[in-house]
């Protein structure tokens, strides 16, 4: 997640040391990620470099009978957040760069036929609310002129860190208003649907569709449809069905592949019974 744009991307070098935000991520997450996040450093102008997203999501695409929704891997605020910067000397413009860098991906994903991208960043999470001005400009940089329905993917990060470390109250009301995405996934299953989550979709009302997380990454056990629906229709209070879609609160790749397809089993189930009590 981290070196694969790292090594991608020009004007960046991957050392053999700990990525100093170890340092202050917790030891959760260090435990969980830190022998393999190494520093990553800015030495020159980055660049898009290797990247190639539009060939990885042919490869998925070709071999799918159903539609596949593009994926950024970590995005570019993310991103930023994690770099050691010996370059530029000026965060806003290398946060510029990266945006610049990922929004020709972006073009690029489009005209191979990419129809659902999502941007995947938890920018607003691993920065300050000082900066919180500085992860929304390089997300909409990011995404300006790319021609897709696109979706902004904000968790509570992946398994090995601790639930619910997202302040989505802290940020929400930029997402809503300036954030210029079609719709939003926040992470609800791990946190037990929150209903101050929830809320905020009342309080900062947009034309944004909402993606429930409804499969918690980070516990073993299987959900069931019932426990799934009964999320949804909490949701159901403050944005109407047909902007809702479900999804995992994160990626599933640390949990054995059995229970991976169980919970996705239950997530299909869940969104077939939604389907037909509400009748579209």
């Amino acid at each position: 997640f981290l070196l694969y744009p790292a090594l991608h991307l020009d004007g960046i070098d991957v050392l053999p040391e700990p990525n100093p935000m170890m340092a202050v991520a917790g030891a959760a997450t260090a435990a969980a990620f830190g022998a393999t996040w190494n520093n990553v450093v800015v030495t020159g102008p980055v660049e898009r470099g290797t990247m190639h997203l539009a060939q990885l999501w042919g490869v998925a695409s070709a071999v799918s009978p159903r539609p596949v929704k593009f994926c950024s891997g970590m995005g570019p605020a993310n991103l930023g957040a994690w770099l050691t910067d010996r370059h530029y000397n000026d965060r806003a413009a290398l946060y510029r760069d990266l945006a610049d860098a990922y929004n020709a991906e972006f073009k690029d994903a489009v005209a191979a036929g990419v129809s659902i991208l999502q941007l995947d960043d938890v920018g607003f999470t691993l920065h300050a609310p000082e900066d919180y001005r500085l992860v929304l400009d390089t997300l909409n940089r990011a995404l300006d002129g790319v021609d897709a329905l696109r979706i902004f993917h904000i968790c509570h990060l992946g398994s090995g860190v601790p639930v619910g470390v997202t302040p989505y109250a802290g940020f929400h009301e930029l997402v809503a208003k300036e954030l210029q995405v079609d719709a939003v996934e926040y992470a609800f299953a791990e946190t037990g649907f929150p209903d101050d989550d929830f809320a905020l979709w009342s309080k900062f009302p947009s034309d944004k569709g909402l993606g429930i997380g409804v499969i918690d990454i980070k516990r073993l056990v299987v959900e069931t449809p019932e426990q799934i629906v009964a999320g949804v229709r909490k949701a159901l209070d403050h944005v109407p069905a047909d902007r809702v879609h479900l999804s995992t609160d994160c990626g599933q790749f640390a949990l054995p592949r059995q229970i991976a397809r169980g919970k996705l089993a239950a997530m299909a189930a869940a969104a077939e019974q939604l389907r037909s009590e509400i009748g579209g």
